[in-house]
């Protein structure tokens, strides 16, 4: 679908769920005066225009996106995301009671292959009221979790996370605080690590930096992991792809998007380039050295 013929189909829906609610608000006035006949009309009559934007809004948000990840030279699945397994792998989450995963995107950002998705993890909570035990579902974690596959390989592993969340998932590794020295870096983040010393240099001074930088620019606890291959980043409560209202004209709403989209991504990519440079100025360094080849290891 086009961005034309969804702009059609917008106003067309704002049309039907205008009448919708105009005859639901006359059976209700009549309902107001003792018939019940009118409170059911008028219930489903907004009950349906209710749908009406539920249902737009769903096909609106697949249509939109799509097109803005081709744009983007990206890969898009509204109804995939990672799997429980691959987000337990980031070893930044405990095991959930449910869990849920969609928008799922694929794709390359200066050079560097990435894949996000919106992830949902939930407990169960169980409480007593009147003597009867009632159960519901608490977020553990709602946000957007990208991985990153790195151009070199960390054998210690590395996490990082808000202040106070502590080391993420429990796992057969040993993780150790790591103290660094940047105020500003420790205002928003805890660090463990599997070796004091090669945490500090995986953690430079400047990808403290680009991590609080990204803090700021995202305004969101970000908690993160760089393991062998990859750098995993978690960023609570980043909606990427809400329900597009339904009063903004379509392609106002695209490019809105669009633009926001490009700045996240350049921004979270920038912790990868920088980690990038890091490790190339250090082998570099070794080189000089007549040390050979090196790695975060």
């Amino acid at each position: 679908m086009s961005l034309e013929e969804l702009e059609a189909e917008r106003q067309k829906t704002l049309f039907t769920i205008g009448i919708l609610f105009s005859l639901s608000g006359v059976f209700l006035l009549i309902a107001l005066g003792g018939q019940l006949w009118g409170l059911i009309l008028g219930t489903i009559l907004a009950a349906l225009a209710l749908e009406r934007i539920s249902n737009f809004q769903t096909k609106a948000k697949q249509a939109l996106v799509a097109p803005l990840a081709e744009t983007l030279g990206f890969r898009y699945w509204a109804d995939r995301g990672f799997s429980q397994e691959e987000t337990l792998t980031s070893g930044l989450f405990s095991h959930p009671d449910s869990y849920k995963a969609e928008d799922l995107v694929e794709g390359e950002v200066n050079g560097i292959p990435f894949t996000s998705s919106d992830i949902t993890l939930y407990r169960k909570v169980e409480h007593e009221v009147d003597g009867k035990k009632k159960e519901y579902y608490q977020v553990l974690f709602g946000g957007v979790l990208y991985r990153f596959r790195l151009p070199f390989t960390v054998e210690k592993e590395v996490r990082f996370g808000p202040r106070g969340t502590g080391k993420g998932a429990y796992t057969n590794k040993k993780l150790e605080r790591v103290v660094l020295e940047s105020p500003e870096f420790k205002r928003f983040f805890d660090v463990y690590g599997e070796d004091q010393v090669k945490a500090r240099k995986l953690l430079t001074p400047r990808v403290q930096e680009a991590l609080v930088s990204l803090r700021r620019r995202l305004g969101k606890p970000i908690r993160g992991t760089v393991r062998e291959r990859y750098l995993w980043l978690a960023v609570e409560g980043r909606d990427r792809f809400p329900k597009p209202p339904l009063l903004r004209p379509v392609a106002q709403t695209f490019e809105e998007w669009k633009s926001r989209y490009q700045e996240d991504l350049s921004e979270v990519s920038q912790v990868v380039e920088v980690l990038r440079l890091e490790e190339e100025a250090r082998r570099k360094g070794i080189f000089l050295e007549g040390k050979g080849p090196s790695s975060f290891g």
